[in-house]
């Protein structure tokens, strides 16, 4: 009881802080739904931090003019507060505000103890409303005889409309039928125009009805997204992206009006000048959407709507000049867009407040829009028939041209065939000099490539004479010494023969000098050295003896024919003779698994190995002396051996890898390659049936994969 008569208190001090006579509203149930455009009162709060209190005591409350109010675009927070009389016998009175878009709504109710808040708006999910409308529903709880005052917080980017209305249960949804019935015929409309102009694009392939059908359904959504459907039923959980979707979706179907305009009267032929300032158009709509993206959703707000009434505008003197220059699609394009564009006008005022907000205003775009769908349609099937006449008399030209082409064909066949005659032996003589430098190509070809194998002929050679030559040194260098040790070993005999012919009886003085000669001489280490002389020379023989071995089986001059080869001892011989060129800085590392014998003609299959892993060599060391590691491994596979040579040169990038295999093409300076050495390599493979494989990255070197049959076809 205290409580209430607190409350009472509190809203007494209200009224005469305000210092003016306060009217109400009355509901008496005479008419099911009550509009209230009387006895509303606004206070502005800029800050927008004042809670219910500080605004309880605020004398800066204003009677609003009667009317439905329209309070524009504002940062500022707004509050609203009104004197609801119930005189009628009904108690399920509801509160219905016909505006969806505003994103920040606050009810506060009454009660015993201070008041109730209602948080509502946009900027929540849709799942928080306490009806499933997408109009705001605000239970009054107001019975039979009482008076109460009510607040509303009002926040909101968008043009804050205040559309209010007061009825039963009953009335509110008999209202919400007759609205979703309405819209349900736009919609149907607009769906059934958007399926069967996309049915005609997919038959004819005009590009203007792409536009239009995409235009279409924006235009629909754009009317959806104002009714508040596109929040109620495709986006519930994604209240930032409905609200974007009243600035982005405007600004899109401002621009695909532009771009449908430009396709559907051909405004780049017929007003090219004019057709030019359709950028503009463009960035201001591309502004809106960059504005609006960023978070300043008030200013996207006010400028999207003066920039839908300047293209509007501008599109309909484009339209105009076009009529005058006897543009029968521009004709169409006016009388769909006339009332489309004045509803647009009508819309933009009703928004700044300038027209009143009535039935007619708030509904005249989903009118004038479901019209110019309808027209433009037919605009559109118009145009079908003008192009099937231009058609017809394209076909008749095209007709005309070609008889008048056949009587000039005619005419110059003589002329023709006495220059395609002189053309010939023209040709005739140039086809005889080609055939002779091609001959002579081939001949220079021949001496390259015997060039290539003459120059791996004495690398060859010099491999072997780098290898004979070390063991040869060997031997050379232990020459000297040998006769040496022989020498002093024949004078201790000769000290011993010289003994035995002495007398007996010194005998004894002779032994004790020859054994003080062999500690001079170190006589145990003199027959150590001797052993390890002799075996060195050995060594150096055995050594010889492999080169040799490995030459023969390198070049196979005891071949002829095919034969059944060892592939890795060949890779071994190869490498062996290449040990001249594989500095320390190069790590060699073999990896030969076990393999058949392979069917080939084994001095070619080691000229491949040569020549392979001699440019791997060259890679690795052209790699700013940096050194590298080359693998060379044997694979043994099913119908044949697969030999990889893996080297971390300096690689080669994807133009120089197509190229690898012609004739000529060499990456090394002038006078250092004849380009030929892996166009044999690739002749030779080719030859045994075989493929190869390069896989090579700049910088990280290069992997060449042979694959050869065990067997050779007959």
């Amino acid at each position: 009881m205290h409580k209430k008569i607190i409350l009472i208190g509190l809203l007494l001090f209200a009224v005469c802080l305000q210092g003016q006579t306060e009217t109400f509203v009355e509901y008496n149930g005479n008419k099911q739904k009550l509009d209230i455009t009387t006895g509303l009162y606004l206070y502005e709060d800029p800050s927008g931090q004042e809670s219910i209190e500080d605004v309880l005591k605020s004398s800066n409350f204003r009677l609003l003019e009667p009317g439905v109010p329209n309070l524009g675009v504002s940062s500022n927070a707004h509050w609203i507060y009104f004197d609801l009389k119930n005189s009628s016998s009904l108690n399920d009175l509801q509160l219905v505000l016909a505006q969806p878009s505003i994103q920040d709504l606050k009810f506060f109710t009454p009660t015993a103890s201070g008041f109730k808040m209602l948080d509502l708006g946009s900027s929540l999910n849709y799942s928080q409303r306490p009806y499933d409308y997408q109009l705001f529903v605000i239970p009054l709880n107001l019975k039979t005889g009482e008076q109460q005052r009510f607040y509303m917080r009002i926040k909101s980017f968008n043009p804050v409309v205040l559309p209010l209305s007061v009825g039963t249960e009953q009335s509110v949804y008999s209202g919400f039928i007759t609205r979703d019935l309405f819209f349900g015929l736009y919609a149907g409309a607009i769906l059934v125009m958007f399926f069967y102009n996309l049915f005609i694009y997919f038959s004819v392939k005009d590009n203007s009805y792409l536009i239009y059908v995409i235009y279409i359904l924006v235009v629909g959504l754009i009317q959806a997204s104002l009714g508040g459907y596109t929040f109620r039923f495709l986006l519930p959980d994604n209240p930032w992206l409905a609200n974007q979707s009243l600035v982005l979706l405007p600004a899109l179907g401002g621009m695909l009006a532009i771009e449908f305009l430009k396709v559907f009267t051909h405004t780049k032929d017929l007003i090219p000048k004019m057709n030019r300032f359709f950028l503009l158009g463009h960035c201001l709509f591309l502004l809106c959407i960059g504005i609006s993206l960023a978070g300043n959703n008030i200013l996207s707000s006010q400028l999207i709507q003066p920039s839908a009434l300047i293209a509007s505008l501008y599109m309909i003197a484009c339209t105009v000049v076009m009529i005058r220059k006897g543009s029968r699609p521009a004709i169409f394009f006016m009388t769909a867009w006339v009332l489309f564009l004045i509803g647009i006008v009508v819309y933009v005022l009703k928004e700044s407040g300038i027209f009143p907000y009535n039935p007619l205003t708030n509904h005249i775009l989903e009118v004038g829009s479901a019209i110019e769908v309808i027209l433009l349609a037919i605009g559109l099937a118009d145009r079908i028939n003008i192009l099937r006449k231009e058609k017809e008399e394209s076909q008749a030209q095209a007709l005309e041209a070609l008889m008048e082409n056949e009587r000039i064909v005619r005419e110059q066949n003589v002329l023709l065939e006495t220059k395609v005659e002189e053309r010939t032996k023209a040709l005739q003589k140039a086809n005889d000099d080609l055939n002779l430098a091609l001959v002579n190509l081939k001949e220079a070809q021949s001496q390259l490539v015997s060039a290539e194998k003459m120059a791996s002929l004495g690398q060859l050679t010099a491999g072997i004479a780098h290898e004979i030559n070390n063991p040869i040194n060997f031997v050379k260098s232990n020459i000297e010494p040998l006769n040496e040790n022989i020498s002093e070993i024949l004078t201790l005999i000769d000290k011993y023969q010289a003994m035995a012919r002495d007398k007996k009886e010194e005998l004894g003085q002779a032994l004790d000098e020859i054994e003080k000669y062999k500690k001079d001489i170190d006589y145990e280490y003199l027959i150590e050295e001797t052993d390890e002389i002799l075996s060195g020379i050995k060594e150096g023989a055995d050594r010889t003896a492999e080169i040799v071995l490995g030459l023969r089986t390198f070049s196979h001059v005891d071949d002829i024919g095919l034969k059944s080869v060892d592939v890795n001892q060949g890779l071994i011989s190869t490498i062996q003779l290449l040990k001249g060129e594989i500095t320390n800085d190069i790590d060699l590392e073999l990896e030969l698994g076990e393999t058949k014998d392979l069917e080939c003609y084994g001095g070619k299959i080691n000229q491949v190995f040569m020549n392979i892993i001699n440019n791997s060599v060259q890679a690795v060391k052209a790699k700013n002396g940096a050194g590298g590691k080359i693998t060379v491994r044997t694979e043994d596979l099913s119908e044949g051996v697969k030999i990889s040579i893996i080297d971390e040169g300096i690689g080669m990038d994807e133009e120089t890898k197509e190229k690898m295999f012609e004739p000529f093409f060499t990456t090394k300076d002038v006078g250092e390659g004849t380009g030929l050495g892996l166009s044999v390599v690739y002749g030779i493979i080719e030859s045994h049936h075989g493929n190869v494989q390069i896989n090579s990255e700049p910088g990280k070197g290069t992997s060449f994969i042979i694959n050869l049959p065990y067997k050779q076809p007959n």
